[in-house]
């Protein structure tokens, strides 16, 4: 709440003349501090992270979503429109923005290496679900038939330390080198995260995924389904993880020419260009829905 205050204060001194691009917030503070800075409502736009998953499942952040966007606040959605998902008609002022892509230098390791690397990136929180799927690519890569290996990455060391048998590469990260050092050494990074945590939420390790050109194998929800399709298909999504080995068998064939560049038309369409090209029409006042 006092974030939020602080917020509202930084709102309200802001020159009138200034557009204001608010990364993140909390639904419900946002909304009891509205009525400080709503007079300045067609200046700011609020990007919505997980606050479209926490209204889906939870009455009051729904209702507090709502309120906020019948006030006539702009809440950006990633990836895919909302306001049906609160229970809002379809209308005219929705704004879709497409997740954001970093420029990412660091090109695929190719090592001389004669197995396949399945990659798990985690920071073990519970709705990342990486104990279970640790346990299941464990199973899947231990199969004398496939000659694969079980990397795991993660700042947690305690953590690492616990599942350090049944894998075959622990990769600590204690810096932004070793995060992208990491990602760029995997064949192929799978995720398994909980429904009720990202149904209708974007994930971050996706599209540096993508940036490095590994293709992602995660779970078939809308928003991460769209991460990994457009636009141009960089992984594959599942339903249940007895489908994972073989859809790892399948990206395993993939050229990688051909991932090189999806990945490049995924920062093409999702990089710092485009973001200028939109929040240049929305400062003009007109609303966008991108990449549809």
């Amino acid at each position: 709440m006092v974030t939020h205050l602080k917020l509202a204060v930084r709102l309200i001194l802001a020159p009138k003349s200034v557009n204001i691009f608010v990364r993140e917030f909390i639904t419900i503070p946002l909304l009891i501090t509205t009525p400080l800075w709503w007079h300045r409502r067609n200046r700011i736009l609020f990007l919505s992270n997980h606050n479209i998953q926490f209204a889906y499942n939870k009455l009051s952040h729904r209702i507090a979503l709502t309120l906020l966007v019948k006030g006539g606040i702009r809440i950006v959605a990633l990836e895919l429109p909302y306001y049906e998902l609160i229970g809002i008609r379809k209308c005219s002022n929705e704004i879709v923005f497409p997740f954001p892509i970093t420029f990412h230098p660091y090109k695929r390791q190719h090592r001389e290496r004669r197995k396949l690397r399945v990659g798990v990136l985690t920071s073990f929180r519970r709705e990342q679900r990486a104990e279970e799927l640790i346990d299941h690519l464990s199973e899947v890569c231990s199969t004398e038939s496939r000659n694969w290996e079980l990397a795991v990455a993660s700042r947690s060391q305690g953590h690492l330390n616990n599942v350090v048998t049944k894998i075959h590469v622990s990769l600590p990260l204690e810096s932004d080198e070793d995060y992208w050092s990491a990602i760029s050494s995997f064949d192929v990074i799978v995720l398994s995260y909980d429904r009720t945590a990202y149904e209708y939420r974007t994930s971050g390790v996706i599209t540096d995924a993508i940036a490095c050109a590994v293709p992602v194998i995660c779970p078939d929800y809308p928003i991460l389904a769209r991460q990994v399709n457009w636009p141009a298909k960089m992984g594959l999504v599942y339903r249940n993880l007895e489908d994972v080995p073989a859809l790892i068998s399948k990206v395993a064939k993939w050229p990688v020419a051909d991932l090189a560049a999806a990945s490049k038309e995924h920062q093409r369409q999702r990089g710092q260009q485009v973001y200028g090209e939109i929040l240049d029409s929305l400062s003009s006042g007109n609303n966008r829905t991108h990449g549809r």
